[in-house]
């Protein structure tokens, strides 16, 4: 077993364009064995958490096999053509794995029924996909099957990226973006006459930007991972036909202002330079757009403007003294407060509060 690259892993899954580069190949039957099956689990669909990024390159097939089964789903493995040159990437996002796979050789994999757990595919490159037969190419996100086994055909080089959780964690973030708990199960199935509010393009890019970031980040706090996981299971929900798809469409009254309470709060712990408006809708678990709403009803405020508003308050803290140290330098309050630009921070002090922010400080050194 040899360790893969984080750059390879990241490049494969930040710059493969969906579509893949290699040509749609003719449906092939299966050959006898070279098949690799997973252990029982004791529970259908049932996968644990690996305990940080979790990462191998191996020719062993059982190896690659058990690795994705134990972060994903259980699954058999048929090697098709070629010798297999696997690499695997697995993280856990608070209660979500998020694992990145490649077989480096033609292979079927048969994914068993999914029972309670929710598993997220994106496709790299083209993936033939049925429940018999691989009789579809695809290149978008799809969900495995609850009820009954999936088929996969990987693109052997460019690979997947796999999104496993349980369906209760899922629902719950549904009941978080409508703003009231789903009426029944949460089902998504392809053949769902429900319309996604979102296109899927929305949802690969989110795959990939978070991927990339538990893959590049390791040990990241506790609200940051909650953060990103949101993002994606929010993003699977938009972007994905299931049976309460319209409780997300336009025109629904699926958030309050206590969201907007919610996310103030939120910004007043985390509002650090790197802190953008999109984290804080998906910690919250909202849409921006949704946050715009409910911080312009609540407060009259765009979400921008209340994120600076609560940065400038912090850096008038750090300069002024008041309830605590004083800050050495405005450069040094501007920056832990939030602002990555001083000139416009500057303006902005002046303008809110009559004096610059060297004028504060000064004042509140020479006290």
């Amino acid at each position: 077993m040899i360790t893969s690259s984080v750059e390879e892993v990241v490049l494969l899954i930040t710059q493969q364009p969906a579509g893949g580069r290699t040509a749609p190949r003719p449906q092939q039957p299966v050959p006898p064995p070279a098949k690799s099956r997973t252990p029982q689990a004791t529970a259908a669909g049932a996968a644990a958490a690996p305990a940080a990024v979790a990462r191998m390159r191996t020719r062993r097939l059982h190896e690659l096999r058990d690795s994705v089964a134990r972060a994903a789903t259980p699954h058999e493995i048929t090697l098709r053509g070629g010798k297999l040159d696997g690499a695997m990437e697995a993280s856990p996002v608070a209660q979500t794995n998020v694992v990145f796979i490649r077989y480096g050789a033609d292979v079927l994999v048969e994914a068993g029924p999914t029972g309670d757990r929710f598993v997220l595919t994106l496709p790299l490159g083209p993936m033939g996909v049925g429940r018999d037969t691989v009789e579809r190419r695809l290149s978008s996100p799809f969900v495995l099957a609850p009820d009954r086994r999936t088929l996969m055909a990987p693109e052997p080089v460019d690979g997947a990226l796999v999104v496993a959780t349980s369906i209760a964690r899922v629902r719950d973030q549904l009941a978080a973006l409508a703003g009231t708990a789903p009426d029944g199960d949460l089902e998504f199935r392809s053949e769902s006459a429900e319309r996604a509010p979102l296109p899927p393009a929305y949802l690969e890019s989110a795959c990939r930007s978070v991927a990339e970031t538990l893959f590049r980040c390791s040990g990241l706090p506790d609200l940051a991972a909650r953060s990103l996981e949101q993002t994606l299971l929010s993003a699977a929900l938009l972007a994905v036909p299931h049976n309460h798809s319209r409780m997300l469409l336009s025109g629904s009254a699926r958030v309050s202002t206590s969201h907007a309470e919610t996310a103030r709060a939120w910004m007043a712990d985390n509002h650090g330079v790197t802190v953008t408006v999109p984290d804080v809708a998906g910690a919250v678990g909202l849409s921006v757009r949704q946050l715009q709403s409910v911080t312009m009803e609540r407060f009259g405020l765009t979400p921008t403007a209340l994120l600076r508003g609560i940065r400038l308050a912090d850096a008038r803290r750090r300069l002024t003294g008041d309830g605590g140290d004083v800050a050495t330098t405005v450069a040094s309050a501007a920056h832990q407060a939030g602002f990555a630009h001083l000139g416009r921070f500057a303006q902005v002090y002046r303008r809110t509060y009559g004096e610059t922010p060297y004028q504060s400080l000064v004042r509140a050194q020479g006290r």
